[in-house]
Order: C-alpha cells, then structure tokens, then sequence
C-alpha cells in the first residue's frame, strides 16, 4: 500500500525534472560564461537528461507501445556520455572539436532506426547498455581531467568551475539512478534520484547567477569579450608553452605585458578569472613543471635539484621549495624517491 501511494508521485516528481532541465538549458544557453559550443553541449545534455527522466514515466505508465515515443528515455540516456566529453572537450575558448567526435552519436541513430519495432525487453535490455555506455564515458572523462590537471592548468581550471562541477555531479547522480533502475524496480529510489537531480542543478543556476552578480560589480575596464579573452589565452599558450617565458628570473606583470604587446590589466583579468591563480602562482606553476619533467629526465642527473630550479627561472631555494610543495603535494625529495 505504502509504494502503491508513493507510486502516484512518480508522474509529478518526473515531470518536475523534466521541467527544470528544460528550464536549466535555456538558462546556461543564454546566460552562461562559456563560449557558444560549450554553452550548446551544456544544453542538450540538460535536455537530454529530462529525456531520460521521460523513462520513468513511460515505464511506470506502460506507455511503450506508442511508436516513436517510446524510445525517447533510451535516446536521451544514450546523448549524455557523449555530451558529457563534449563539453569537457569544448570549455576552452580556442578548443578545436574534431568532427570525429560526433561518431559517439551513432548508437541514437541506430536506436531510432531500429527501436520503433521492438518489444519491452528489447528496450530493458537497450537501458543495460546505456548505463555501460555512461559508465565508460564517466571513467573516461574522469581520467581525461586528471590527466589535464597534471599537464595543464590552462584547461582543468575552467573545468573544474562550479556550474561544472554542478553539471558533472548531476551526471553522476544520473548514472546513479540508472544502475538503481536495473536493480532494483522500487519506485521510491526513482523520486530521491529525481529530487537530488533537480537539487544539484539548481546548485548550478545559483552558481550561474552569484559569479554574473559579482562580474556585474566590477567595473568596465575589468570586462573582457570573449575574442578578447581568446587573444590573451592564446598570446599566453604561445610565451610559455613555445617560448617559456617564464625562465627568466626576474619576470613581472610588466615586462611580460611588454613582450606580449598586452595591457597589465588584461592579463591580470584572464590569469584570474580563467586559471584562478596570482601572477606569480601562474608563472611558477610552469617553473615547477619543467622541474618536474626534467626530474624524469635521466641526462640531467647532473644537476641537483636546486641547480634546476635555477635553470627554469626561481630566483631563491625557498622560493622553489614552497611553489613544488604547494603544486604537487610533497617536496622535491620525496617526489624524486616515490618516482
């Protein structure tokens, strides 16, 4: 009796979802900080979250012998893995998406080719190889940010913003919800899944709006367009990357602005807001990771590891030792003795 009466909030917890996903896409589409590819695969992954949630209600209705709608669920579930690498793939302003990523889509055609003329098991056995396939796309993704925080701060700091975080952990509640669904055929789990849904993505809208408040604040000269963040990240890839820049000792704010052909307050601005750091955090991250290379580097044996930290650009042994530990975790020596 107990699930029975549980069981008639299952129409109006999903519909809820579904209409805050809805709600959630139109708002980072045109409200949100990301460039516009990023902002589109935020979206339609919202979109095709509330696809999925469409499930619940197909199910628990028995509304599957309605042709093409009965696929809906099975079609937004198969959407999010590959949206989800998309938009992960995307968040850098000059970030270049090969055309080959959208192979990933595939299976949704295939489903909508194929699915229409199938029975209920067919689709029970469908949402067991969604569920695979998100578990694939999440560990993936997972591996892809933790190897970009070990090469790149340029991309794993906007990643790792709130509204991502926000969109990522409601992913994983998603992927939460489906491995419940296959085990488990109780009803009450589906409307917590819904409700925590809902929850972690109104995080996301609160987050959206706190950084627009404080951005609104600030004052115009602060205020970049997104060609002029570009520019910026760009010229900034190119002096440490390509030319490392910050080998030199005694490197400023200024002088970098200088070799740049770059206004001081614009670099400040994109040092900030897209990697989160200080000037000289941003310059001595590099130091320290040319350090740590060259510790895996066997002809530089030779040199102690205060001789290379000189090399790459610390003027000071303390200098060094307080950026490495604060960068990786532990100091030069126990780095060196756990590789």
């Amino acid at each position: 009796m107990y699930l029975l009466k549980l069981s008639t909030w299952i129409l109006p917890f999903s519909l809820l979802a579904i209409v805050n996903c809805i709600f959630l896409a139109f708002i980072f589409f045109y409200k949100s900080k990301f460039n516009k590819k990023t902002k589109l695969f935020i979206s339609l992954l919202l979109l095709c979250v509330a696809s999925s949630f469409s499930d619940y209600i197909f199910h628990y209705y028995e509304l599957y012998s309605y042709g093409i709608i009965s696929i809906v669920g099975i079609i937004g579930k198969l959407g999010i893995g590959p949206l989800l690498l998309l938009i992960l793939k995307s968040i850098k302003p000059t970030s270049q998406i090969s055309s080959y990523y959208y192979l990933h889509f595939t299976s949704i055609i295939i489903v909508i080719s194929f699915g229409r003329t199938r029975s209920l098991g067919y689709l029970n056995d469908i949402h067991i190889v969604c569920t695979l396939l998100l578990t694939i796309y999440l560990a993936y993704s997972t591996k892809y940010l933790f190897t970009l925080k070990q090469r790149n701060i340029l991309n794993i700091e906007n990643r790792l913003s709130p509204e991502i975080k926000a969109i990522l952990l409601s992913v994983f509640l998603v992927w939460i919800s489906f491995l419940i669904q296959i085990y488990t055929r109780e009803i009450k789990y589906y409307i917590i899944s819904t409700v925590i849904i809902c929850g972690v993505l109104y995080l996301s809208i609160y987050s959206l709006y706190k950084n627009k408040a404080k951005s609104s604040g600030s004052s115009k000269k602060s205020r970049l367009t997104l060609k002029e963040r570009e520019l910026v990240v760009n010229k900034l890839e190119q002096i440490f990357y390509e030319e490392k820049v910050y080998r030199e000792s005694n490197l400023t704010l200024t002088k970098l602005s200088q070799k740049t052909k770059i206004p001081t307050y614009k670099i400040s601005i994109v040092i900030n807001k897209e990697f989160h750091k200080t000037f000289p955090e941003f310059v001595n991250y590099f130091r320290v990771r040319e350090v740590v290379e060259k510790l895996h580097d066997n002809s530089k044996n030779n040199l102690t590891i205060e001789g290379l930290a000189y090399e790459v650009g610390f003027n000071t042994p303390s200098a060094f030792y307080h950026s490495f530990k604060k960068e990786m975790g532990q100091t030069p020596k126990q780095y060196k003795e756990s590789t």
